[in-house]
């Protein structure tokens, strides 16, 4: 339990080796990559992703002073443009507690479907 190879980073690690392979087989590949999050815990995952050739073309957030600043070159906006897009896999990367279900019951209320248009790597 205490082993390095259980560590929260660990699993991040592996997340980000696996995530191109599930939507790979998933049949996902032609749809762009975007984030949920663009905090501490986002920030070290989407490194990881970068690592493993996942790119991501642009962030959600909530925080307005993050949506102004952009993050990694790339545009952070607003949640309120999120709509269905079958162009589109919106990665849920909120570390924040009670966080992903309020984000997931969101995403659902724009009629998006987890496994489909997002799914959460946190």
């Amino acid at each position: 339990r205490v082993s390095k190879n259980y560590s929260p980073d660990s699993f991040r690690k592996l997340k980000a080796i696996y995530l191109p392979l599930w939507i790979k087989s998933r049949n996902l590949q032609n749809r762009k990559i975007s984030v949920w999050g663009v905090g501490k815990v986002a920030r070290k995952q989407v490194n990881y992703l970068f690592d493993n050739g996942v790119r991501v073309e642009r962030f959600y957030d909530v925080d307005k002073k993050k949506i102004q600043s952009g993050f990694k070159g790339l545009p952070v906006m607003s949640i309120d443009i999120i709509k269905k897009n079958r162009k589109e896999i919106i990665l849920i990367l909120s570390g924040s507690r009670g966080v992903r279900s309020q984000i997931t019951n969101y995403l659902q209320s724009k009629s998006l479907v987890m496994g489909i248009d997002f799914i959460s790597l946190v």
